[in-house]
């Protein structure tokens, strides 16, 4: 009846956790992960993590799209682009990466290509910012529930706030700039007919 907690303590030595935080290629992206102070410990406990998250992926991301069928026109706008199914699956995928201990211009680049599609579909960032809110809360009760060293919880807690920080920062700075992009073409072509 009740669950067993399964404790990730300090006796694990987290420097043995293989992960890769390159961000050689991008100053700016090097800036923002130094200002929110995300860094290769941060993504060893995601990776020590990443099980408990995998075990209950169908529920966060039901979970997720539960949250978003509040809103009618969200809801409409995804059904008129694409389908909840078919976007359940990219973001398990998306939440998977979050906790693999990867973050390299291949990351950044899935991170843009998200964003992109958020445009082209219409999709407003405050429902998009909405949405990882409820993630965060998702994460925080599984950390809850599977992890009862007190400084142990609030480090996966940081991590977790810091790369969900990070999604957001990558996600809505590409977001931006294809608005950007989308309203020079749209004035050149005003131009181009004037």
């Amino acid at each position: 009846m009740f669950k067993k907690k399964i404790e990730i303590s300090q006796a694990i030595d987290i420097s043995t956790i293989e992960v890769t935080l390159d961000t050689s290629s991008n100053a700016i992206i090097q800036k923002q992960i130094e200002m929110i102070q995300l860094t290769k410990d941060d993504l060893r406990y995601l990776k020590i993590f990443k099980p408990h998250v995998d075990a209950k992926i169908e529920q966060i991301v039901d979970s997720f799209y539960r949250s978003l069928g509040l809103e009618k026109s969200l809801v409409d706008t995804i059904n008129k682009h694409s389908s909840v199914e078919k976007l359940k699956v990219t973001l398990r995928r998306h939440i998977c990466e979050m906790f693999a201990g990867q973050i390299d211009a291949d990351y950044f680049e899935k991170r843009k290509r998200i964003a992109r599609v958020h445009v082209h579909i219409g999709l407003e960032t405050k429902w998009y910012i909405s949405a990882f809110q409820n993630l965060l809360l998702d994460f925080m009760h599984l950390v809850q529930e599977h992890v009862t060293n007190s400084q142990d919880q609030f480090k996966i807690l940081a991590a977790i706030s810091k790369i969900l920080n990070f999604e957001q920062q990558v996600v809505l700075e590409e977001y931006e700039a294809v608005v950007e992009r989308m309203k020079i073409e749209i004035a050149a072509e005003k131009e181009r007919i004037s």
